[in-house]
Formats: structure tokens, sequence, C-alpha cells
């Protein structure tokens, strides 16, 4: 590992290729090795045929054997892609970190995944600017640690807004919600949020309730006022109408939730009369 430090420290720039070619090279080779068992793997896309947004993230393990030259290969691959990065992350067993990189993604950056966590993983980050939107980015990851005589190996490449360079807001119109950018202008297509339909088990209940916690906290962090009333309406709608379907741990869970909502808004006594109303609508057997 020692060796590959050094090697992190003397690159120079004239093994810099364009953008991330030698990172997609990398993640290529490693998709392709047959010595490795797939432990979990997920494409999120916003949209399948035309995604703005995505994270596609892939874990697998291999002995440690055959990674003995494979970690010479990440660091050759992420340092020969550094100069044309705007950001770079690093954090090894040999070199440690104290702070960590979060990378968000989906349509308003509802999502994120968070790197350098654990002290006895190894990190690599990449940001590069999308050259055709400069507002857009690609972020590649991978994170691998020795465990048991084995390594597992976590690859990410992250597409979507820079939070940086954009700022949008959402307002929410009966049953669909509008995406307005930094101009107030409509710059996605209104899509049905579905908040209350469709709910026939516990399982949609909490699903629903999840994403509707999920949107109004967003709306709170980026102060969309008109989304945040919205989201808080939905909540007591769902509530109202089918609480009836939740098993008495789940009742508890959505209850201790908005409990805690409502005290966070004291201050506000639309916003807290409203989750106090949801809470209470929970209760009812």
């Amino acid at each position: 590992m020692k060796k590959v430090l050094i090697l992190i420290a003397t690159m120079t720039a004239t093994m810099a290729a364009s953008a991330q070619k030698n990172i997609e090279k990398l993640f290529k080779e490693l998709d392709k090795m047959e010595n490795v068992k797939i432990l979990e793997k997920n494409d999120y896309e916003d949209d399948k045929d035309a995604p703005t947004t995505f994270c596609h993230y892939k874990r697998v393990m291999m002995a440690m054997a055959y990674f003995a030259n494979f970690d010479r290969q990440i660091f050759q691959a992420f340092n020969a892609d550094s100069d044309s990065a705007y950001s770079f992350y690093r954090k090894t067993t040999d070199a440690p970190n104290s702070k960590k990189k979060t990378i968000t993604y989906g349509t308003r950056n509802e999502q994120s995944v968070t790197f350098g966590s654990y002290d006895k993983h190894n990190y690599l980050v990449a940001l590069f600017r999308d050259k055709s939107d400069q507002d857009k980015r690609h972020a590649y990851a991978i994170v691998w640690h020795e465990d048991d005589g084995n390594v597992i190996i976590t690859r990410y490449h992250i597409y979507g807004n820079d939070p940086k360079k954009t700022s949008s807001s959402i307002i929410l119109d009966g049953d669909n919600i509008i995406i307005t950018d930094k101009l107030n202008t409509l710059v996605t297509k209104t899509r049905t949020l579905n908040a209350t339909k469709d709910v026939k088990s516990d399982i949609d209940f909490m699903k629903r309730f999840g994403m509707l916690r999920a949107s109004f906290l967003a709306a709170n962090r980026n102060k969309d006022e008109m989304y945040r009333v919205g989201a808080v309406m939905k909540i007591v709608e769902l509530c109202k109408d089918y609480s009836h379907l939740l098993s008495p741990n789940e009742r508890s869970t959505c209850e201790a939730s908005l409990g805690e909502l409502a005290k966070q808004y004291d201050n506000d006594p639309y916003l807290a009369g409203m989750l106090k109303e949801a809470q209470l609508l929970v209760q009812k057997r």
C-alpha cells in the first residue's frame, strides 16, 4: 500500500487523460472480471429512456490473491483522470482523512451517498463537469476493504445536478409536481405524484408516508414554502384516509415521526398544527 501511495504522489500531468476515460475503462475491466462474486447491484434512473439523473452501483467480492495488482490499477486510473476532475476525494487506511464526501442525485438532489464513513475502508471519488451541460456532473467513486481473506469492492457512477450550480423549487399543485429552475420557469414536465392514491396495504401507506416525509424535509431545507405546505397536507390526507391499514408497530412509528416533526415547527402554528392533526389521525384505531 505504501508503494501505491508513493505512486499517487509522483504521478505527473503527462499521465492525465481527457475527462474520465481511464476510470470508465477501470470500471469496465472490473465488470468483466470472472473471479468476482456480485454481492449487490442497482441501477437507479429517473427515466429509463432519457435519464436526467442516475446512480449505477455495484458491489463485488474477490479473493485477496486476485486483488494484488488491481489496487495499483485503481490508483493509476483515478490519478490519470484527476487533472480533469474539478473535485477529488481520497481516504485510505494509510492516508486517513477525517472529512467525508457526500454526492447527491435525483431530480431535486433528494438522494445521496456519503463516502468516508469507515476508517478501515479505502475511498476514491472524482467529480467531472458534463461538457454538454455545465449544471450537471458525473461522479465516479470506488470503495474497497478487506474482509476475511477477501476484498469487497463497490463502484459508483452517479450523474445529476451540481448542487452548487443549480437552484430549483417545487410547487405541489393538486396531484402534480411542478419543478422550476432558478429563473422560475418550467423546466421539466409535470408528473403525477399519486401520494395518496392506490394505497391498498400498510406497505403502500408506509412507502407514501416515507416519501412525503422526505419531501417535506427537503422542502424545508430549500425553503420551498408552497411545497412544504402541500406536502404536509398530503400527509394529513394520507393519515385520514388510510391509517386504519397500519399495524400497531407501524402506527407507533408514524406517531413518533409526526410528533418529532411537530416539535421542530413550534414556531409555525400552521405547520405544527397540521402535523399534530396527522398524528391524532394515526392514533385513531
